[in-house]
């Protein structure tokens, strides 16, 4: 143990700040020093296979049902009126209100 006379001692100074960023290579040679290499395993290319196959269609069917045309083969315009007959619909909220 040190006697509380001792002096304690210095604490060690702060680095100094990089200001000419001299140890940074130019913008070619990052690009050129590491290749990206995407490292894909089967299980991971199937899952996003899975993935997609289940999601694509909810995704298409929602921009189709902002479709005005009542069918799909043509887009007509943006409409939310297929919505607004949906939430009008009171067999939709019937089964809401029994359970």
């Amino acid at each position: 143990m040190t006697s509380p006379d001792s002096p304690t001692p210095p604490l060690p100074s702060p680095p100094e700040p990089a200001s000419d960023h001299a140890d940074l290579l130019p913008d070619e040679s990052i690009a050129m020093a590491r290749p990206f290499k995407l490292n894909l395993s089967w299980q991971s290319i199937f899952t996003i296979a899975m993935f997609a196959f289940m999601y694509l269609p909810i995704l298409v069917l929602t921009v189709y049902s902002l479709n005005e045309s009542p069918y799909s083969a043509n887009w007509e315009g943006f409409t939310l009126e297929w919505y607004e007959r949906l939430l009008q619909d009171r067999r939709v909220f019937l089964p809401c209100a029994i359970a």
